[in-house]
């Protein structure tokens, strides 16, 4: 019935958030030592970044991704933040030689993607929260507590 229908997609878009998250805490591991700490990035590190950027991209619409992908910073040679175009990602084969042997990370202290993503997940849970098919209050509740904390 409708009400099935509903529920699956509201399952659908929880995993996706849940994905996008995963994503997110692997995207938050390369960078982290040497992003976060040293302040720079390799080339190939850039590259397995940009393919984790690829992966939540296609998890998003493009605004949500445009958000999300913002609280990652890296600069170029100018201090300038590198766009993520992901239609010039999709031909690449490999981190190319024409590329920056390092890029710069913005080391400033800033909310990370996990924290979008999170308020994303959890806006996707009120969003179904007491309907018939939906989240009840006592399972939302838990969820809510611990993105609070």
């Amino acid at each position: 019935d409708a009400d099935d229908s509903k529920a699956s997609q509201a399952r659908a878009e929880i995993v996706k958030w849940t994905l996008a998250l995963a994503i997110s805490f692997k995207m938050h591991t390369r960078v982290c030592s040497a992003g976060f700490c040293f302040g720079k990035l390799d080339r190939e590190t850039k590259y397995y970044l940009d393919w984790d950027r690829m992966r939540l991209r296609g998890l998003m619409s493009p605004a949500h991704f445009e958000k999300v992908d913002a609280a990652l910073r890296i600069l170029d040679d100018h201090g300038h933040v590198v766009e993520f175009n992901p239609d010039q990602w999709l031909e690449r084969k490999g981190p190319s030689d024409d590329e920056p042997e390092e890029y710069d990370v913005d080391m400033m202290p800033l909310a990370r993607q996990s924290v979008f993503l999170m308020f994303y997940m959890r806006d996707e849970l009120l969003r179904h929260m007491n309907e018939p098919y939906g989240f009840k209050e006592r399972y939302f509740s838990t969820f809510s507590i611990l993105t609070t904390e």
